[in-house]
């Protein structure tokens, strides 16, 4: 009947976004090619990227000024290839912009520096 069919149809696409997770991870994020020497260390790499693709999916939910920059450039940044999932033109408009940052977050945000530590010397 036709709650069986939506259900099955949900399912089906549920499954196909957590494919295409998979897939941004491995093209966009390259985390197939990330190499640590503990587990935990992959698997808190593995969470940080996750989370940042929910919160690429959340921004581009909202169609906001930053986003529509952001999307535009990618799509003239890469105008010979045809990329028409907007999480992939957004990841990659967004390395596009961070790729001339020469100041990094301290432009953004003041962060302190902290003293140089010191040797710790014994009295003898």
């Amino acid at each position: 009947n036709k709650e069986d069919v939506l259900a099955i149809v949900k399912a089906y696409i549920t499954r196909w976004r957590i494919e295409e997770n998979f897939r941004v991870q491995k093209q966009e994020y390259h985390l197939e090619k990330v190499r640590t020497l503990h587990l935990n260390s992959l698997r808190l790499i593995h969470c940080f990227v996750s989370y940042l693709i929910g919160h690429h999916s959340l921004l581009l939910e909202k169609e906001t000024y930053y986003v529509k920059q952001v999307l535009h450039r990618a799509k003239a940044t890469f105008s010979d290839q045809k990329i028409r999932l907007k999480l992939y033109r957004f990841i990659r408009g967004l390395a596009e912009i961070l790729r001339f940052d020469s100041t990094g977050i301290q432009a953004y945000k003041r962060v302190k520096k902290r003293p140089r530590a010191h040797q710790l010397a014994l009295a003898v």
